[in-house]
């Protein structure tokens, strides 16, 4: 389970990972290696916390786009992890002045949510959108779809650049 983290941040560019990337994945290996269930959910929560922060979500987003999509890969297992990496992330995107680079990853977490609800047949995982992960039959009551929505409606087309949000 430790080396699983490993992957978590290693994205395959640039230099070696910055001390950020090496402080998130030194705590996801101690989530990763918790065995008590209700623990290990804490963890995990508090880990969306710190990496989900607005500073590390404006100083790092390669990093944290990289932590979002092994989390949300991750809840076929464990739903509640996307859940509260989506929630964590819209919270600090309202305090970031610049938003404009999770522009698209919400985007196309909204636009799977919502083809999803209107899918009847599930697809497993990376059947669709491979690039973040996401695959999967959505319900209407989606938590994570909920969450998206909220943080997208309460912006005005200046946040998010020009296009806004198609």
């Amino acid at each position: 389970a430790c080396c699983a983290s490993s992957a978590l941040l290693s994205n395959g560019s640039g230099p070696a990972p910055s001390a950020f990337s090496r402080i998130a994945d030194g705590a996801w290996s101690m989530v990763l290696e918790e065995t008590r269930a209700s623990r290990r959910a804490l963890m995990a929560e508090r880990y969306c916390s710190l990496v989900f922060s607005p500073i590390p979500v404006a100083s790092f987003p390669d990093v944290v786009k990289g932590v979002l999509n092994v989390l949300l890969k991750e809840r076929a297992r464990s739903p509640h992890l996307g859940r509260c990496a989506v929630m964590n992330l819209c919270n600090s995107l309202k305090a970031v002045s610049d938003p404009v680079p999770w522009r698209d990853v919400l985007c196309e977490l909204l636009r799977h949510k919502e083809e999803g609800v209107k899918r009847e047949d599930t697809v497993g995982a990376g059947d669709w959108s491979d690039a973040y992960g996401f695959g999967g039959k959505v319900k209407e009551s989606s938590m994570t779809r909920a969450i998206a929505l909220e943080y997208v409606a309460s912006l005005d087309g200046e946040k998010l650049g020009e296009e806004g949000v198609r």
